[in-house]
């Protein structure tokens, strides 16, 4: 209380007044104000596989009590695991404020991004930052945005109407992403078999691919190495789907003394956990010339 007259008193009996001769010291509150509020909605970590859409790094709302203007997001800070730029780990990068989306100036960076652009708000509105992690990212690790976002962060945060530095209060944070590793297991079950010159679609391999992550494997195409007499070169290898349909097809080739295959190549094929994907591989035909 800063004036005498501040505190007025009364006796109970007879109302008459009492003078206050001192402002007492009692307890008091500051309130922080601004034109400005950031409310944040993000929430601590989560963990995404490779190829994840529209990551949200942060998310929360901006109140506006009057029409403001902001300018060039800068200094978000980030930290990676395993070190690597930004660019190694997402497809893109945006932030959005309202019904505005501006993207990140640059990912060749592992320490910061900025988005350079300008936006009007008034009254409250969405504030997400978010990107697509590569589908081909294969280290794991994680993404963790360390800066907290508030008018600091901006290079411009001013009222419409005259221009002048507009107050504001709250954060919003940002979250850490671990990144899920995939793996790929590959098993051949083939039995040896006995064949003769000019025999005809000999089994070679039965071929097995799994994953036990919860990551969904795309697979295209792959080769093999085969261990056969130099005789067998240019011969054609077929590869059979589980079902016994001819996908795709392969030459063997000398490179010294080994024989390798052509890469199979085919429309992806998905491999999950629980629904592995089995091939057959056959010869063609066994070479009339063949020498043991």
């Amino acid at each position: 209380m800063k004036n005498a007259t501040d505190v007025v008193a009364v006796e109970k009996d007879t109302a008459f007044r009492i003078q206050n001769s001192n402002t007492p010291s009692v307890a008091y509150a500051k309130i922080a104000g601004g034109d400005l509020k950031f409310n944040e909605n993000t929430v601590a970590s989560l963990t995404v596989n490779p190829g994840a859409k529209k990551v949200q790094f942060y998310s929360g709302t901006l109140t506006a009590l009057q029409q403001l203007r902001l300018d060039t997001l800068t200094g978000v800070t980030l930290t990676l695991s395993p070190a690597t730029a930004l660019s190694q780990v997402l497809d893109n990068l945006y932030v959005q404020i309202g019904s505005s989306v501006i993207s990140a100036s640059t990912l060749a960076t592992s320490t910061s991004v900025s988005f350079e652009g300008e936006v009007t708000v008034n009254g409250t509105v969405p504030f997400i930052i978010y990107g697509d992690i590569k589908s081909d990212y294969t280290s794991g690790g994680f993404l963790q945005f360390t800066q907290s976002i508030s008018t600091s962060q901006f290079s411009t945060a001013k009222y419409v109407s005259d221009d002048s530095q507009a107050a504001s209060i709250g954060s919003i944070g940002g979250r850490k992403a671990t990144i899920s590793t995939s793996n790929l297991s590959l098993t051949n079950s083939a039995s040896a078999v006995n064949a003769q010159k000019g025999d005809r679609n000999v089994e070679i391999a039965k071929l097995e691919f799994a994953t036990n992550s919860d990551i969904t494997i795309r697979l295209s195409s792959f080769a093999l190495t085969v261990d056969v007499p130099t005789s067998f070169k240019d011969s054609q290898v077929t590869l059979y789907d589980e079902a016994g349909t001819a996908i795709s097809s392969a030459v063997l080739r000398t490179t010294g003394t080994a024989q390798t295959l052509d890469s199979f190549t085919m429309s992806p094929i998905a491999v999950s956990k629980g629904n592995p994907v089995k091939f057959v591989v056959k010869l063609d035909q066994v070479p009339n010339t063949v020498i043991a």
